[in-house]
Formats: C-alpha cells, sequence, structure tokens
C-alpha cells in the first residue's frame, strides 16, 4: 500500500487491521499471539481527564480512580500554562500514590509555554510530561532543563522519530496504529522501543468497540515490564456495536483468546452500508 499511495497512514491501517483480523480468524488465533505472543493476559487500561478547572478535574480524577483506574491521563493546553500547572498538580496530590497520571499536551505548547509550565508545576511533584511541543528537539529540551520525563505521542511515526527520540532522552512513547499504519508498524515500533528500553502506551486517536478490541491485541503481546497501560474507549463511548473485553474493578482488562482482533459479532445495523469492500 505504500508503494501505490505515500498518504492515508490512518485508511490504509484499517485495511492492514483488517488483514491481520482475517489471518487470526483464519488460524484460530488471537492476533497478539501472531503479533508476539499473549505476554500480558491482563493489561492495565488508563482513563483521560479532560480540560476543566482544578475542582472539576480532581472530582473527574478522583471519580475514575473509584472506578479502578491505576492510570491517568490529564489533557493540558487548552489554558495559559500556569492555570494548566496548578490544575495538573492539584489532580496529582489529590490521587493516592498507587495511580500513576501524566500530563498530555497533545503538541500544544511552544518551547517557552513548556518550560514555564514545568516550573510553575515546581520541584515538589513529578508528571512525566507527553509531547509538550512539536519538535522532539523541543521536548527533549523540556526534559532535559527540569528533569521530568518525557512521553513523545505524535511525533512518533516512523522508525527515525523514535531512534531520534531514544537519542533525546525520551522515556516513554505512544503507539497508535492508525497514525503509523496499522499493526505491522505498530509492532515494529513497539518491539524497537522494547528494544531500547523504553516505556509504551497502546493507545489511538479515537475509537470504539473495534478499536479498544484491536487496542488490547498490541497491549496484550507487549511485555508487562515495558506497558505502561492500554487506551480503553469503551468505558465512555456506547453504545457498542460489538463485544468485547470490560475493564474490572482492579483497572484491568481481562486478556480474550477469541480468533483475530478479539471482538465478538459486529452488529451491522449500526455500521450501515460499508463504503467499500475489499476482496482477494
Amino acid at each position: 500500500m505504500d508503494r501505490a499511495m505515500m498518504a492515508g497512514t490512518a485508511a490504509k491501517a484499517v485495511i492492514n487491521m483488517a488483514c491481520w483480523d482475517i489471518l487470526g480468524k483464519a488460524t484460530g488465533l488471537p492476533t497478539s499471539a501472531l503479533l508476539g505472543g499473549s505476554l500480558t493476559k491482563n493489561p492495565p487500561g488508563f482513563c483521560v481527564i479532560n480540560f476543566g478547572d482544578p475542582e472539576t478535574g480532581v472530582k473527574d480524577a478522583l471519580a475514575e480512580a473509584e472506578k479502578g483506574f491505576k492510570f491517568m491521563q490529564i489533557k493540558a493546553g487548552a489554558v495559559d500554562p500556569l492555570s494548566d500547572a496548578g490544575r495538573v498538580k492539584a489532580i496529582r496530590k489529590a490521587l493516592p500514590e498507587s495511580v500513576t497520571a501524566w500530563a498530555d499536551v497533545n503538541a500544544g505548547w511552544n518551547l517557552d509555554q513548556a518550560l514555564t509550565y514545568a516550573r510553575a508545576l515546581g520541584q515538589d511533584i513529578t508528571v512525566p510530561l507527553e509531547q509538550p511541543c512539536r519538535l522532539t528537539s523541543h521536548c527533549a529540551e523540556v526534559g532535559r532543563r527540569t528533569d521530568l520525563p518525557i512521553v513523545m505521542d505524535e511525533g512518533i511515526v516512523i522508525m527515525l522519530d523514535l531512534i531520534t527520540a531514544h537519542a533525546a532522552g525520551v522515556t516513554a512513547i505512544n503507539i497508535k496504529p492508525s497514525r503509523v499504519g496499522g499493526f505491522t508498524k505498530a509492532r515494529t515500533l513497539r518491539d524497537a522501543a522494547i528494544a531500547l528500553d523504553i516505556k509504551v502506551n497502546i493507545d489511538d486517536t479515537w475509537g470504539c468497540a473495534l478499536t479498544t478490541a484491536q487496542n488490547m491485541q498490541l497491549a496484550a503481546s507487549t511485555p508487562p515490564d515495558r506497558l505502561r497501560a492500554v487506551d480503553l474507549f469503551t468505558e465512555w463511548i456506547s453504545p457498542m456495536i460489538a463485544d468485547v473485553p470490560r475493564m474490572q474493578s482492579d483497572g484491568r482488562v481481562d486478556y480474550t483468546v477469541l480468533p483475530g482482533n478479539g471482538f465478538g459479532s459486529v452488529n451491522l445495523d449500526m455500521l450501515g452500508e460499508p463504503l467499500f469492500q475489499v476482496t482477494g
């Protein structure tokens, strides 16, 4: 597909992951087994704490912790860095130490704003920072000057991005199959990150039941000591177009042995007519 079309990564990812689903169903194996083995039987999920005032953020975070979530991504970058720092600090201090939290800016700041946030956050609290700036060099500079662990997300698309991030001292990455082109490339990046001793989040831009099930396959085939968490869209999206594993009270998702990408029968009536069909 890359030879036929350079762009369109998300569209190619859908076809690629469908091919993995077909392979799994043909062999009677879950896709996780085909992606490297079922290494993490019950991956931990992470939730997203959205924008808002500090009081709302604390309330939302405590509610998610009550549900069982042990990993939380706190959105930042919608307001000024000083306000974001105060909000992130309030949420982190309200959560128990057993909960891992990090702030995600989605590349929304320049270097000046990112450094302002980090200074305002202070040195009495450590909250890893995900993709504060567009450039990897700027993200790395934030980490160098502040000692905050840096997670890369939007900046990781191809292998060169990962190697550059590792050389710059990045400690973790988000892998989004739809951004990198599907399972085939996501697996390659994941395996390289593991070899480079980099923590991995399994995530995607957005989705529902099928995306969550697909994320679970990549997460389940990741060694538990290198997997941070996997995004669980099914915990806040309804209705479901397919049966997929759901999060338990301990914040983890039970592994499924269903062949293919890990979802049950799909409600085709909810999907409507297909936009196109691919035949062999």
